[in-house]
């Protein structure tokens, strides 16, 4: 709100009744008050900006990476966490594995003997390397971190480890598909070997060959056994076995994590040897527990690598030669280069400062904090973009600046600095609440590593705005301190710095005061010395006897019209004309400049601009009054000529009268004068020019006239009006408001007013973005409803967590070989809570029905339920039933749970596989059974959809038997995949509070209701669009991709908001015309910021990060989509359908826009006719608004 809107506002009482209007008038004043501090005392609020971001990036070195991406990426609440903490603290371990997948090279047969040898070469590799940790003398190997079974023996499964004996190796030796084999001692059975092959060849029930095998090595998980005594002597083997073979029997040992992580790393490097990794008859493919951890791990230190930080580097140049060109001017004192470039380190450093704070805080470094610093740098470098837009449009015109540097303007950097911010302020501060509450609707997430992203984000973009403010606003305050100065290069500007270093208490104002007062003082010597010498000269040609005439033609120039002798009235003026420059109230503000600057291109090419873009309501009427005028006032314009005359010759004009009015003007050829003195029509329509009406009333309105007409000799005509009229030449107006040539911003304003606009606002193509819009809405709706192959089949969920590593990472080379495995799959753990009465005949018959229907289900593939074989081994069900009244005495039950225990614990000692799988208060004694477990084998799964329907079916039917006991199955990919039963929920529901706290903030800051309406449609059909996209793209809906549609939700407010602001701050009468004034106001700084954003994360494309590249694809797409509503599909809406009329302080505005042009032109000697109740006057100024309508006329040039 300008001043002189505030100051009608307080007249009036209008103003300060609502909420919004008081929020927006303290914002405006104190950006004001901000500018104005930035601008006397910049260099404090620049060191201190600057050493708290540059001490705070030491943090950076302390960033910290968590150990297991579960705890990252999985959900923190929910069933799937809950059923991994009831496993634990039972069982006390979740273990870890090491899996091989050994695929043949050159169709070699796995099974031949001498490739057997090599793959058993291996195996003993892997179980028998002994690994020293550097904080420990003891050495370890596998069996020390192997998962054991209840007797003793390593759990694992190789093929080698099948054959009797090393001399057996060969086709046709094993059995298929059931194996049974001896290992070490103990007797163990394959059931179905198909798990771990692929391109079987069978013959006569043999194992003939195979292309590929997965070998599964179980591990400790680091986390102690329940049971730690010492084995029984009779459940070791001879000394001489237990030191031969080095996977048991042994004691119970409990490995810490790290041995165990050691080892699996360990062993990675040792398949990378050249002497397996270049074997010619087979490759190798490893995935261990570990290596979704590595491999996060990796793409987590590609942010701190050298060539991620050279790309960092150069997106920094890019955008910092962007904005340099797009602010480049040929008059160097006009470029802003020091602004462009301290605006793109802005963002910089509040990236540095604020994540090194975060890391000094303890929060750790994960994957999707690599899209931090380049996206704090596109939010960070439209803020930027906006206030240069800003300063650019205020005084922007060639005259202003040239009015200010001659003194003849109270315009000082300092007010200018504070008006462009009183709207860019308000811009930026609303663009960046809805960034952070988008963003904090992020922090609702049960994913630790989104939350961890969103406080990254939410600091780095709130350092950013205050850096903003403090740091690059005191240089752009310097700049244009010599932009004032028209200083050509920066010497001056480090002088200026060297003095506000010695004395820093002083203020920019008060030395710009002091330096006015020296340089006024400076002024009045430099006229009496003038004064003094002419006085010496016009005495000395007296006494040579020179004749006045003679000597009055020889003074001619800058001293006749500066002399205090000078007899005529131009030189008594000139003395008269006092020294103090007068009150900034000519300058043009922003609105103003562009209002005009529109305004007087439509009358001077009037043939661009037809009549139906941009004119007022009462065009049709003006248009023809003025045709009416041509022809029946001609003899009434000859007297205006004539009486306009005299009044210029005679001095009684309030105006300095121009060139052609001092001198006579003579006849042109084709030009007849009649009788009374009126002027016949011109015969060449090419020489006309367009005049400007300005009409006033007598009372104030919001819908006043300003119209071209053309008038053939170039003299005034009159107008008859309620108030009066006034007539000015429309080239001696594009004179005033002139933007100058040579510069880059202001050549993009001119083509986006002449061009861009008026291409959008043209009924055909008007009508065309309508409905491709329309028809795009609906193609989305349909699209994301449909599962039609043809429309992208559908929105898809789920992620896996190989989809967060490097786009390189070995890691997928494992998974794309397991899609050959297709008889294998996942392996998890099928538990029960504890209190279970497990010795009632009741529970143990619904056991039995349980699994006997669990291998029924389509999810079974293979299990051993020892408690199920135990009842069926006993031929029993736990005990006979009692009477009620025996189940009723407690001794009877505790004598039927002990039986039960007693007969269990005797099982048990028979099948010591399954000690472990059965927890118990006494494990010495085996007496109060807790819980037991057992492992079930998943058929194969490879898509996200398949681990959810995976998991919701293995739930229903484990939660069926519920009524007698709870059981529970985990697979750790149910931590991700969990999060995809709520992702649709959850997102809608963050995204629709963006949406919501856009809607409030815009109601706040906005200038009506109608432009939130606008504001919440465009973001809706830009979230939609957005979905579509991802359906199109074939991009699942997960833990990310939500995470970047609500940050997406929040980035693309920005587009809009912007337009709708200028839109409503605009000052024309009708639609159209406002819509050009927001475009040519927001729409330069528009796409400045959308193009940085995606310059900014254009390093993705070269980035092996997959969480980096997926940030760059969306966010991209959002920014495309976003743009393209904000100066496409948007200015389309609001000049079909938006308010017919603008804001009450908009007919205010087109008065103060007209009484700024009609004195500019005054104070520069133009001629102003005015007319009121059919006389001729001249008047000094307008109290009225104005408005526009155009005619067809040739053009001013």
């Amino acid at each position: 709100m300008s001043a002189a809107e505030q100051d009608g506002c307080k007249e009036e009482g209008k103003c300060h009744g609502g909420v919004r209007q008081s929020v927006s008038r303290a914002l405006s004043s104190a950006f004001e008050g901000l500018a104005k501090v930035a601008y006397d005392y910049p260099l404090p609020l620049i060191v201190w900006s600057f050493v708290i971001s540059a001490g705070l990036a030491p943090g950076l070195l302390f960033a910290g990476r968590p150990y297991r991406w579960e705890d990252s990426y999985g959900s923190t609440s929910g069933r799937a966490r809950e059923d991994l903490r009831s496993h634990r603290r039972v069982f006390h371990e979740y273990g870890s594995w090491f899996n091989v997948i050994v695929s043949s090279r050159g169709g070699a047969n796995l099974l031949d003997t001498k490739v057997m040898r090599d793959l058993h070469e291996l195996d003993t590799r892997i179980r028998s390397t002994r690994i020293r940790l550097p904080s420990s003398d003891e050495s370890f190997r596998y069996s020390d971190v192997c998962h054991l079974r209840g007797d003793g023996v390593c759990d694992f499964m190789s093929v080698p480890r099948l054959f009797p004996s090393t001399a057996q190796f060969g086709p046709g030796r094993l059995d298929f598909p059931r194996v049974v084999y001896d290992s070490h001692g103990a007797v163990r059975e394959v059931p179905d070997l198909s798990l771990f092959l692929s391109g079987v060849e069978t013959r006569e029930g043999k194992l003939v060959g195979a292309s590929q095998m997965l070998w599964q090595y179980s591990l400790q998980a680091g986390e102690g056994m329940r049971e730690t005594g010492k084995w029984a002597e009779t459940e070791k083997d001879t000394p001489n076995r237990f030191f031969k073979v080095p996977t048991g029997p042994t004691e119970p040992r409990n490995a810490t994590r790290a041995e165990v992580m050691a080892w699996m790393k360990t062993m990675e490097a040792e398949l990378e040897r050249e002497e397996f990794a270049g074997n010619k008859f087979f490759s190798l493919t490893v995935y261990s527990s570990r290596s979704v951890d590595d491999s996060l791990r990796a793409a987590e230190s590609s942010l701190f690598s050298f060539r991620d930080l050279m790309l960092f580097g150069v997106v920094v140049i890019l955008i910092a030669l962007y904005a340099s060109v797009v602010n480049f001017s040929k008059k160097t004192e006009e470029w802003r280069l020091l602004s462009a470039l301290v605006g793109c380190l802005t963002p910089v450093l509040a990236f540095i400062g604020s994540s090194g704070l975060l890391y000094l805080c303890g929060l750790p470094h994960e994957s999707p904090n690599l899209a931090v610093p380049f996206l704090v740098l596109g939010v960070g470098v439209d803020d930027v973009f906006v206030i240069l837009s800003g300063v650019t449009r205020t005084w922007g015109d060639e005259r202003t600046a040239r009015r200010i540097q001659e003194g003849r303007d109270v315009g000082r950097p300092k007010e200018r600095l504070a008006v462009a911010m009183r709207d860019s302020g308000i811009s930026i501060t609303l663009t960046t609440s809805t960034n952070l509450i988008g963003l904090l609707f992020g922090l609702m997430s049960n994913v630790f590593a989104i939350r961890n992203f969103c406080v990254f984000m939410i600091l780095g973009l709130f350092f950013g705005y205050v850096m903003c403010l403090t740091f690059f606003l005191p240089f752009l305050a310097m700049d244009l301190k010599r932009e004032a100065n028209r200083e050509r290069g920066y010497i001056r500007l480090l002088c200026r710095i060297g003095r506000m270093i010695t004395h820093p208490l002083e203020s920019q104002s008060a030395r710009d005061l002091r330096k006015e007062s020296g340089g006024a003082k400076e002024e009045e010597k430099e006229k009496g010395q003038k004064g003094d010498n002419r006085r010496g000269r016009m005495e000395t040609a007296a006494s040579l006897g020179t004749p006045a005439e003679q000597l009055g033609k020889n003074l001619e120039g800058g001293d006749a019209e500066e002399s205090p002798l000078a007899d005529s009235p131009r030189d008594s003026k000139a003395e008269e004309r006092p020294q103090l420059p007068p009150p900034s109230s000519t300058l043009l503000d922003a609105e103003h400049l562009l209002f005009l600057h529109l305004v007087i291109e439509q009358i001077c090419n009037p043939t661009r601009w037809r009549g139906w873009l941009v004119a007022s309501p009462g065009s049709a009427v003006a248009s023809a009054d003025l045709q009416r005028e041509q022809k029946e006032d001609s003899g009434k314009a000859g007297r205006l000529q004539m009486q306009t005359a005299q009044e210029s010759q005679s001095g009684a004009s309030p105006f300095p009268p121009t060139a052609e009015a001092r001198e006579p003007a003579e006849e042109p050829e084709g030009r007849e004068t009649k009788d009374d003195g009126a002027i016949e029509k011109p015969e060449r329509q090419e020489d006309l020019c367009p005049l400007i009406r300005i009409t006033t009333t007598a009372e104030e309105t919001d819908a006043p006239a300003v119209t071209a007409k053309t008038d053939h000799q170039h003299h005034w005509q009159h107008h008859a009006g309620d108030g009066g009229t006034l007539f000015v030449r429309a080239e001696d107006a594009r004179e005033q408001i002139f933007l100058g040539g040579g510069s880059v911003p202001k050549a993009i304003i001119r083509f986006v007013q002449n061009w861009w606009a008026r291409l959008l606002l043209h009924p055909v193509v008007a009508a065309l973005v309508a409905l491709s819009w329309l028809a795009f809405l609906g193609l989305s709706v349909v699209s994301l409803a449909s599962s039609s192959p043809l429309l992208g089949g559908g929105l898809k969920y789920g992620l896996h967590p190989v989809e967060l590593t490097n786009r390189d990472a070995p890691l997928r080379g494992f998974f794309r070989q397991l899609e050959f495995l297709k008889d294998s799959g996942y392996r998890g753990v099928v538990f029960f809570d504890e209190g279970t009465e497990w010795w009632k005949e009741s529970v143990q018959e619904r056991l039995v029905e349980m699994v006997e229907d669990l291998e029924k289900q389509d999810f079974y593939r293979l299990g051993r339920a020892p408690l199920y074989e135990f009842l069926q081994e006993t031929g029993r069900a736990g005990g006979r039933e009692r009477p009620e009244e025996g189940r009723e005495s407690g001794g009877a039950v505790g004598e039927e749970k002990e039986r039960f225990e007693q007969s269990l614990a005797e099982w048990i000692g028979r099948h010591r596989y399954f000690k472990w799988d059965f927890a118990w208060e006494d494990p010495i004694n085996k007496r109060g059974l807790r819980s037991w477990r057992f492992q079930m084998v998943e058929r194969y799964c490879v898509t996200t959809d398949c681990y959810r329907a995976r998991m919701v079916g293995t739930r229903e039917f484990f939660d069926g038997f519920r009524d007698d006991f709870t059981a529970r199955y985990f697979n750790e990919i149910f931590l991700v995949a969990e999060l995809d039963l709520t992702i649709l929920r959850s997102t809608l529901l963050s995204m629709g509070g963006v949406i919501g706290a856009a809607t409030v903030m815009s109601s706040l800051l906005l200038k009506g209701l109608w432009a939130v309406v606008f504001v919440v449609v465009c973001v809706v059909a830009i979230d939609v669009s957005l979905f579509v996209v991802m359906v199109w793209w074939g991009l699942p809906l997960s833990i990310l991709s939500a995470i970047i549609l609500v940050l997406c939700a929040g980035f693309t407010v920005d587009y809009v908001v912007h337009v709708c602001h200028a839109f409503s701050a605009a000052s024309s009468e009708s639609r159209a015309g406002r819509v050009v004034e927001a475009l040519v106001a927001m729409g330069p700084a528009v796409f400045h910021g959308a193009l940085t954003v995606v310059v900014a994360g254009a390093p993705a494309l070269f980035s092996k990060s997959a969480v980096f590249f997926l940030f760059f694809q969306m966010i991209s797409a959002a920014i495309v989509i976003a743009l393209t509503h904000g100066i496409v599909v948007l200015p389309v809406l609001l000049s079909l359908v938006g308010p017919r009329h603008g804001e009450k302080g908009a007919g205010r505005r087109r008065t103060e826009a007209a009484r700024k042009l009609v004195e500019s032109l005054r104070e520069d000697g133009r001629q102003i006719v005015s007319t009121e109740g059919g006389d001729i006057q001249e008047r000094g100024g307008v109290g009225q608004t104005l408005s526009l309508a155009c005619r067809e006329a040739p053009k001013c040039d």
